[in-house]
Formats: structure tokens, C-alpha cells, sequence
């Protein structure tokens, strides 16, 4: 993503920042993530006052532009002379109908208020994008990823965001090596990690230092250990024993897509590995490096994790992991349709378990 002082990711907003242009561009599909974007700009115009009195929330996809211009025109007798933030969420189909309008809001706004715009995707090609580049400000509300042409997930800067959201609004210290497992554990869900930790600040004083035995014990559990054991097992060619490693989470009342959820997380690591290595290679991008890879998949490079991974991957071959994805999406749709039931569902993940040991 492009650095400059009109753009920032969500987990990189300047706390400080109080000087906000008209227009303001959250996008992207985290809702924790967004959620703490629109609290920040609330606080940036308002202060304190923001935390008393949020502003309304009007729905893009019931509004026309009149009332969002009046809206834009109307001050507020609580805004004690700030700015007062208009806010449009769910907004794609609103930006694709008034671009006209919305073009010339951003590069001449009417009124002192800023307005607020939620939205899934932001199409970096259009003259709108551009403006709001110009003149606004834009946030994305995304998973960072390494670089600004990679898919892969920057586990580091999210591990140093967990290391400072846990001592500021917890005041746990959470070291580096233990918010990269916590991450692990809310399977990419930043809404997730925040949970964990306010479960976490429950049950420890505030100060204390968290262990990955912490984490293992308190967020991860059981369950999510032996789904990922039954998976090592299952890609190490021992299907019987991924088979039995399951059996317990199956009689304890788990859900198959629950279950799937898991599993799915966990292989999604070894396709992106898989298409980020062949890409390399197909493209001659550099010299393929299959460590590399995996790293920027999320394996870690303690532990013997990537070497691992890296036997696995060689095992499975070309044929399956070509095959990965489509497996994944057919069982996913498969356990909420045609597979529903329990019993069905449980032999679905079993036949899919003997497929990946086979």
C-alpha cells in the first residue's frame, strides 16, 4: 500500500492525528478493524465528546444523495464547534451510483462537516479514488499483507499491533512470540484476538507477562490442538490415527463445520505457500524458496514448524494441493447443504482426512 500521509492501515493510524480533511475512506472487510477506524475518526473530530454522543449511522444502500447532502449541511448542537462526522456504511452500491457527486464533495466540500464512508472495496483506478487520495484520507480495514503485491499476511506487524493493544486497553504484556500464537488461534479474525485477550484479562492481574502455555490453555484449548493434530497426522499418511485423534471432538458435541472451520484454516497455509512458490518459480520472479514460502504463509520458524510443513507439502504432490482449494470450498458447501447432518458431516471430514493421507 502506498505510504504517504493521506493513507493508512487501520493498524497503523497515527494516535495523534487530529487534523482530518473532509472526506475519510474506510474499506475493506475486517469489522473489528473498522470499528476501531470509526471510533478514531470520531475521536479525531470530537475528543472526549466522541465516546458521549456517537454519530448516526445512515445505510448506503437506502440512501438517496439529497439526504446525505442535507445531512453534510446540517450541523449538530452537541458538536461544540468540531466538525460533525456524516457516516454511510455498507456504501458500495451508494459510490457507485452518486460518483458524480461524491466527486465533487471531495474536491470542494459544501460544509465544515466530514463525511464518513464504510465500504467492502475501493477501486484504485477510478478519478474518485484518486480524489479522496488527494484530498481525504483512506483506511484500510484489512489484514496488512508483506508488501503491497503480496497476498501474504504480515504476522509480524500484527503480532507487535496484538503486543500494544494488550498493554493499552488490558495492560497485559503479551511478547512477540506469544501474540504470533494468539493470532494463530483467532484464524485471522482481529475480533477474535480482542476477545481472547479481554478473556485473558479475567484471569490474570493486570502487569502480567503471558506464556504460550497461557494461550494454549486459556484461548487455543483442546479442541483446536486435536483438529491440528488429527491434520498432521492425516498429511504424515497416518489416516487411522487422524481418524481416532477426532473421534473425542466428535463425541463432545462439535459441530462437523465447526470442525471444518479449523481444518480449513489450517491447510488454506500450505496453498497460499503452494501458489506463492509456484508463482516464484513460474514467473521467475527469483529463486524459489520453499522456506520463504511457508514463512510468508504464517508457518514459524521455530519449533522445526516450516520443515515440517515443507515434508508435508512434498508428500501431498502437485495433483493434491492443485486440488486443494476446490476440495476445501465443495466440503464447506457440502456440510450446509447436501451433508447438514451430524453422521453425514463427520464421514464427509473423515473421507476428506483419508484423501489427504492417501
Amino acid at each position: 500500500m502506498t505510504k504517504n500521509v493521506q493513507t493508512w492501515h487501520a493498524l497503523e493510524w497515527p494516535a495523534n492525528l487530529v487534523d482530518l480533511p473532509s472526506t475519510v475512506v474506510l474499506f475493506g472487510k475486517d469489522n473489528f478493524l473498522i470499528d476501531v477506524s470509526l471510533r478514531h475518526t470520531f475521536r479525531c473530530l470530537a475528543g472526549g465528546d466522541a465516546d458521549v454522543l456517537p454519530p448516526p449511522k445512515l445505510d448506503g444502500d437506502h440512501l438517496r444523495w439529497t439526504d446525505l447532502d442535507a445531512e453534510l449541511a446540517t450541523g449538530s448542537l452537541f458538536s461544540h464547534g468540531h466538525s460533525q462526522p456524516v457516516v454511510v456504511i455498507d456504501a458500495d452500491s451508494f459510490i457507485s451510483k452518486h460518483r458524480p457527486e461524491l466527486e465533487s464533495w471531495v474536491a470542494k466540500p459544501t460544509s465544515s462537516n466530514t463525511l464518513v464512508m464504510v465500504t467492502e472495496t475501493w477501486q484504485a483506478t477510478t478519478k474518485l479514488y484518486k480524489l479522496v487520495q488527494q484530498h481525504g484520507v483512506l483506511v484500510l480495514c484489512d489484514p496488512p499483507t508483506t508488501s503491497a503485491k503480496s497476498k501474504a499476511v504480515d504476522v509480524k506487524q500484527i503480532a507487535k499491533w496484538i503486543t500494544h493493544w494488550a498493554k493499552q486497553h488490558y495492560q497485559l504484556e503479551v511478547p512477540s512470540e506469544v501474540a504470533t500464537l494468539l493470532w494463530d488461534f483467532s484464524q485471522d479474525s482481529f475480533g477474535m484476538v480482542d476477545t481472547s485477550l479481554s478473556k485473558l484479562s479475567l484471569l490474570f492481574t493486570p502487569g502480567t507477562s503471558i506464556t504460550l502455555a497461557d494461550i494454549r490453555t486459556h484461548v487455543g484449548g483442546w479442541k483446536a490442538e486435536t483438529v491440528w493434530q488429527a491434520i498432521d497426522q492425516a498429511m504424515d499418511g497416518q489416516v487411522m490415527k487422524a481418524i481416532e485423534t477426532l473421534h473425542p471432538i466428535f463425541h463432545a458435541g462439535e459441530h462437523p463445520l465447526s470442525i471444518m472451520g479449523q481444518l480449513s484454516w489450517s491447510l488454506r497455509r500450505y496453498s497460499v505457500a503452494y501458489d506463492h512458490y509456484n508463482e516464484v518459480r513460474l514467473r521467475g520472479l527469483g529463486r524459489a524458496d520453499m522456506k520463504e514460502s511457508l514463512l510468508l504463509a504464517g508457518f514459524h520458524s521455530w519449533g522445526s514448524e516450516v520443515e515440517k510443513a515443507a515434508a508435508r507439502l512434498k508428500r501431498l504432490g502437485r495433483r493434491r494441493l492443485d486440488c486443494l482449494h476446490h476440495w476445501l470450498l465443495d466440503i464447506d458447501l457440502a456440510l450446509k447443504f447436501t451433508h447438514s447432518d451430524e453422521a453425514l458431516g463427520r464421514q464427509l471430514i473423515e473421507r476428506f482426512l483419508v484423501q489427504l493421507s492417501e
